[in-house]
């Protein structure tokens, strides 16, 4: 399902902007996980509600850090109270516990019951920190890699990561691994890289086992391996990560390393545009238009460019435009055509701009 098609055919696989992107997008949301056990989570719900706060106005420290949990989460049928929830979960912190002083740096960082202050986050990160959470030691090790509450330090992110990830904390090796493999701020160590995406995927991580694919895929201090990639592949694209399912698409649809499956490829393509995905809504509004390892359906094709071109997809505007000019899949509408032309010429797609200036705009 190759050949030239009139849209300017199908977007093949974009490894090296996948691997910037996706990569680190899923660890930094850790920041916003509160941390408390489950068993602590099941001794909140039994507890008497009287009693536990009575126990904490006593200073009983883990009353305490539970009534900011009670006020932070609703529990008992209360009211969240962020600070309510903060005026607990200091009164535990200054008492030492790792959890309350977690949950106070997670406050400060995010604004929740008093003004960002990433000065003070940092501050409870470390105290958290020191103490072995490994929740905090990922955020402190964040923090040192962005610069956030403290000057920026690479070093100290990636011994703070270290900590974490020796503790099994997922992000903390997705992060680490991400390090080694783009050289950031440290010589380039694949083999380093690699042993830690390896084990985040052992622990379920979608994010690490796309990372995989694309580093096998690649050759990337590791033979080419496609079969290992393909696997990763799916993997990932079975826990619904969205590069996975786009890639194993493209695969299958331009034959890279696997035969070519038009049936494997549209499956992919239809997951991943359900998603929102808008290189598969583009890719799939070709395949449809054209009749291209399907049944030809242009209202069909239409619909999928106009999905990805209300995303600001300058191909799928272009081809949108394209449609509305021939009136394939949709009524014919010159101006149509030029409006979403106009906004591909706008994003520098240079198709676009040839068809405007055919048209004398």
């Amino acid at each position: 399902m190759n050949r030239p098609v009139t849209f300017g055919g199908r977007v093949g696989l974009a490894w090296v902007v996948l691997l910037a992107l996706l990569a680190i997008s899923s660890p930094l949301l850790a920041q916003d996980t509160f941390q408390f056990t489950p068993n602590q989570k099941e001794t909140i719900e039994r507890d008497d509600w009287p009693q536990l706060r009575e126990r904490a106005r006593e200073g009983d420290v883990l009353a305490q850090f539970k009534m900011g949990v009670v006020y932070d989460l609703g529990y008992y049928g209360v009211d969240v109270d962020k600070a309510e929830a903060l005026k607990w979960y200091r009164l535990a912190a200054e008492q030492g516990l790792a959890e309350a002083q977690y949950n106070l740096g997670v406050a400060y960082a995010n604004g929740e019951g008093c003004p960002k202050d990433p000065v003070e986050a940092h501050k409870w990160y470390l105290l958290a920190a020191k103490q072995g959470d490994d929740a905090a030691q990922f955020n402190l090790g964040l923090a040192y890699s962005q610069g956030e509450g403290t000057p920026k330090d690479q070093a100290e992110a990636i011994k703070w990561y270290l900590l974490a990830a020796e503790r099994d904390y997922v992000s903390a090796q997705i992060n680490l691994a991400m390090i080694y493999v783009t050289g950031d701020g440290v010589p380039q160590n694949m083999a380093e890289g690699i042993k830690w995406y390896r084990k985040a995927a052992e622990l379920g991580a979608p994010e690490a086992k796309f990372n995989l694919g694309l580093i096998y895929a690649k050759g990337q201090g590791v033979p080419v391996d496609v079969s290992q990639s393909m696997e990763w592949y799916v993997k990932a694209a079975e826990q619904g990560h969205l590069g996975a399912m786009l890639n194993l698409a493209i695969a299958y649809d331009f034959g890279q390393g696997v035969l070519e499956n038009n049936t494997e490829a549209i499956r992919w393509y239809t997951l991943a545009a359900e998603k929102g995905v808008p290189e598969a809504q583009y890719n799939l509004g070709v395949i449809y238009s054209q009749g291209d390892g399907a049944p030809k359906n242009e209202a069909m094709g239409a619909a999928f460019f106009r999905r990805a071109a209300e995303q600001g997809y300058a191909q799928a505007e272009y081809a949108l435009g394209l449609a509305y000019q021939n009136g394939t899949g949709v009524s014919q509408d010159p101006a149509q055509a030029l409006q979403w032309w106009r906004l591909a010429a706008g994003r520098g797609f240079e198709p676009a701009q040839r068809a405007l200036a055919r048209s004398g705009q």
